[in-house]
């Protein structure tokens, strides 16, 4: 079956990079003479871009095809890894990031959407189980590889090490099945735009608010976020097509009780930025020393939702046999 090495595959790489940079910082910082902010920028942008496609991608996967926006995901993500390797400068390496990060976002939800439509019923909690330990594999491998990979040849082979492997999904992408919904719905430009801006002025000041000690424009931020998001949630409401089908956001079942069906994204919600390059006291520590930080949490998440026997896809209602079909 090649659906599920391809799309596992580019999911491993795409969250391996959320962490995987954090234990480059000191070399980054050193190869490139890049001050506090600039490094926190290596770390964010990526996340930023990621996180503000997301909703957005979704959508175009549906007008254009899932495995068209995967495959262009997996281009964008494997010429922004080549360059971020290849930077010559901090700002080119932060340039690149966001880019790198743009086409992950772009990937992501194809992923959810080729296991959906391309597998039989029977198949998809399972292969929802392998995406979920795959995504925390990949958090934990993260640091892991990076150490490894910083002794072997420097911190741009932690982003050279991506072109292969994306090079390996992409050869591999050409045989996933052409697959988008019977009606191509079109894409709702002012929420794609209320949707973005919001998520970015929410995640931005997340990412980067408490290593600068939270000042005044991240709380301007927030409320700016705030503000977007209501007004993204009340076009999605009055909307004839919309992103976000509002009965999401009204159903509170999946996250009542047990375990959050949505938890295998959680593998990469806390790691990021939790890994200084020096310790408070001015110390450069080791890079594995970071790696059993994150261990628990990982494993946890790459156990899967069996181990607690939640099966995250008949508490979403996404597939057939659940009593509910998606909006």
């Amino acid at each position: 079956m090649t659906v599920l090495p391809v799309v596992l595959t580019a999911t491993f790489m795409q969250l391996l990079d959320v962490t995987i940079a954090q234990v480059a910082i000191p070399s980054i910082r050193a190869g490139l003479h890049a001050g506090p902010g600039t490094l926190q920028l290596v770390l964010a942008g990526y996340t930023l871009a990621y996180a503000c496609l997301l909703i957005t991608a979704a959508r175009l996967g549906d007008r254009f095809g899932y495995r068209r926006l995967f495959v262009l995901g997996l281009v964008v993500f494997t010429l922004a890894s080549a360059a971020c390797a290849a930077a010559p400068t901090a700002s080119v390496l932060v340039a690149a990031r966001v880019v790198q990060g743009a086409g992950s976002g772009l990937m992501a939800p194809q992923v959810f959407s080729i296991i959906q439509t391309a597998l039989p019923a029977s198949q998809r909690p399972r292969a929802l189980s392998f995406l979920g330990a795959t995504m925390g594999i990949a958090s934990l491998s993260g640091p892991v590889l990076g150490a490894l990979l910083l002794g072997l040849g420097g911190w741009r082979l932690l982003f050279l090490v991506n072109v292969p492997v994306s090079l390996l999904a992409l050869a591999g992408a050409g045989r996933l099945p052409k697959t988008r919904p019977p009606s191509a719905p079109k894409v709702d430009a002012p929420g794609a735009a209320l949707a973005m801006a919001g998520l970015g002025l929410l995640v931005f000041p997340l990412s980067v608010g408490r290593e600068l000690h939270w000042p005044l424009w991240t709380f301007g931020c927030f409320a700016a976020a705030v503000v977007l998001l209501l007004l993204f949630a009340r076009s999605q409401a009055r909307g004839r097509e919309p992103l976000l089908h509002p009965s999401v956001l009204r159903d509170r079942r999946p996250v009542r009780g047990g375990r959050d069906p949505r938890q295998p994204h959680r593998a990469t919600d806390r790691p990021q930025v939790r890994i200084p390059a020096p310790d408070r006291r001015g110390r450069h520590a080791r890079p594995g020393h970071g790696c059993l930080g994150l261990a628990r949490h990982s494993v946890d998440t790459a156990a899967g939702p069996r181990r607690r026997g939640v099966r995250p896809v008949h508490r979403l209602g996404l597939f057939p046999g659940t009593g509910r079909s998606a909006p």
